[in-house]
């Protein structure tokens, strides 16, 4: 059974073609409005640049906690002096206050448990 729309006096089919996310450009012959899809807003994708930030982070903490401070220091400066590529890496690389302390709790407690 077609539920029929309460102003006009149509059935379900209308309700399915005056879907909210359209907007009307022109009129048919027989009253009913041609139909254009509103084009899709581009968004910045803050998912996948916070999920790329959080894996870099990730990254650079278990390398610190595996190299240690003196052996990050040289991978470090290994990349500091190589090419323009290395350079760029070896900046987003460089360790933070923050980023250290977790590295640090991190290394403790991988030891502790012997891993």
């Amino acid at each position: 059974m077609l539920k029929r729309h309460k102003n006009t006096g149509q059935t379900g089919r209308h309700d399915r073609i005056a879907a909210p996310m359209k907007i009307v450009r022109s009129f048919r012959h027989d009253g009913l409005d041609i139909k254009i899809r509103k084009p899709a807003r581009r968004r910045m994708p803050i998912t996948h640049i916070s999920l790329f930030l959080v894996m870099a982070m990730s990254l650079r903490m278990v390398t610190y906690s595996e190299l240690g401070p003196a052996g990050y220091a040289q991978r470090m400066n290994d990349l500091v002096n190589g090419s323009a590529l290395e350079q760029v890496a070896g900046q987003f690389m460089a360790m933070d206050s923050v980023s250290e302390s977790l590295a640090r709790t991190a290394r403790g407690i991988v030891r502790s448990i012997g891993i």
